[in-house]
């Protein structure tokens, strides 16, 4: 661990936030990997910052909630979900990016950045990255209802869509405003990185998978709306 003394004593509330804007010292490493970083290196990354989660009053990263929950116990849990289409496209177009460093690109996002996105969903890797937050969220790819109503119960879930209305309701609990949130994982151009008749060919080849696909974020984005029927859905077809 790249930490000492001072630093632990930066991560103690008021201090460390979900964007820790700072820039806060402190990591949790990861042995090299000459893939890239890999969702199945999770485990083992987090058990190298084990030792000193005792420091930190808000805990963020891409970690499945089984993993967290083995290592954290009893803890309150938020998550923040994005319809799977918009969330393909932005990884394409994050892919994409002529600055990018490929070492640091998981195999799947590697291929995002060589291939159209119709031949990606294709593949095993598109289908695992299309149904990733199920995964992230429940431990299955293809989680039944019931499993899906159980972790909405546990986990505090909100869209991306529905971020101001999140942060209004719970930012107290993150510590977060909104004023202070600012929205830093944009990609710049991202429509020339990734065209539009791209996304047009890979809805009218794949539309059905991704409106499956969208059962839990449906789930969650009405819960948001009320239980209205929601217009802001990405449009399929």
């Amino acid at each position: 661990m790249k930490s000492t003394k001072g630093d632990l004593q930066a991560l103690r509330k008021s201090s460390f936030t979900f964007r820790r804007p700072a820039g806060i010292p402190f990591s949790t490493p990861s042995p090299p990997n000459p893939f890239g970083p890999s969702i199945s290196d999770a485990a083992p990354r987090l058990d190298l910052a084990t030792p000193h989660l005792s420091a930190c009053d808000l805990i963020g990263g891409h970690f499945p909630y089984h993993v967290f929950r083995s290592r954290l116990g009893p803890a309150r849990y938020f998550a923040i979900l994005r319809d799977p289409l918009e969330r393909l496209i932005s990884a394409a177009g994050h892919a994409r990016r002529p600055d990018m460093d490929i070492a640091t690109l998981s195999p799947a996002l590697r291929l995002l950045r060589t291939i159209p996105l119709r031949h990606f969903v294709d593949r095993k890797e598109g289908i695992t990255e299309l149904r990733l937050q199920h995964w992230m969220l429940t431990g299955s790819s293809h989680p039944s209802s019931e499993l899906m109503e159980q972790r909405l119960e546990e986990i505090t879930v909100g869209t991306l869509e529905g971020m101001d209305r999140y942060l209004s309701n719970r930012g107290q609990f993150l510590d977060v405003a909104f004023a202070d949130f600012p929205r830093l994982n944009v990609t710049p151009k991202r429509s020339t990185l990734v065209p539009p008749e791209e996304i047009e060919e890979l809805v009218s080849t794949h539309g059905d998978l991704f409106e499956d696909a969208q059962d839990l974020y449906r789930m969650v984005r009405r819960q948001e709306v009320g239980g209205s029927e929601d217009t802001t859905l990405a449009p399929l077809g």
